[in-house]
């Protein structure tokens, strides 16, 4: 049974992500080119878990400059100064301190995946933003998009991750994507399912 310090504490956490989730997407609905780099910006700070060692992965190292400059991040730093001109806002308005890299790359991922889906639907109600809305809502945020929602609470890396455990993504074969993402403790299904995305 909650007490009401419990739901305070509830209502607190979820208003503080919906001004999270409204401070990304106004960034990215300003910049709708870098989804595709947000992605991969949250993909390859993932990619860098080695699921044998239990290190790496969504840790925020490739905000780094010796990681952000590698080759498999290429491009990326435009991108990592959108996240960090988000960074500096949310943490104007937090209450409980500075958000972590960590979490704010891969809420943005999330926000960015978001948007493409809300864009689909206004599409395909031909360009009708109210139904595309509605349909979003019946498919997306309060639908499929709520099995998502994490908590916060990642801390960021204090160095860059070892070089070497994310693929040139343009130029890998499928046996080393295969390769990588099994190192990550990921199976077909799962890759799959990061394919159709």
């Amino acid at each position: 049974m909650a007490n009401a310090a419990d739901l305070i504490q509830r209502k607190q956490r979820s208003e503080f992500l919906s001004s999270i989730k409204k401070t990304l997407n106004k960034s990215i609905e300003g910049n709708p080119e870098r989804i595709s780099p947000i992605l991969t910006l949250a993909l390859n700070d993932a990619a860098t878990y080695d699921k044998a060692t239990k290190s790496g992965g969504p840790n925020g190292s490739i905000r780094f400059s010796s990681e952000i400059i590698r080759p498999k991040n290429k491009g990326l730093s435009s991108t990592l100064k959108l996240i960090e001109e988000a960074k500096h806002e949310i943490d104007s308005y937090s209450k409980g301190g500075p958000i972590s890299f960590a979490d704010l790359i891969q809420c943005a991922a999330q926000s960015a995946i978001k948007s493409t889906f809300l864009a689909s639907a206004i599409r395909k109600c031909g360009g009708n933003e109210e139904k595309g809305a509605l349909l979003y809502t019946a498919y997306g945020s309060n639908g499929q998009w709520g099995l998502f929602d994490r908590q916060f609470g990642r801390m960021d890396a204090n160095e860059p991750d070892p070089d070497g455990r994310v693929p040139q993504w343009e130029e890998a074969s499928v046996q080393e994507m295969k390769d990588k993402f099994s190192a990550i403790g990921f199976g077909p299904r799962q890759v799959f399912c990061l394919v159709i995305l």
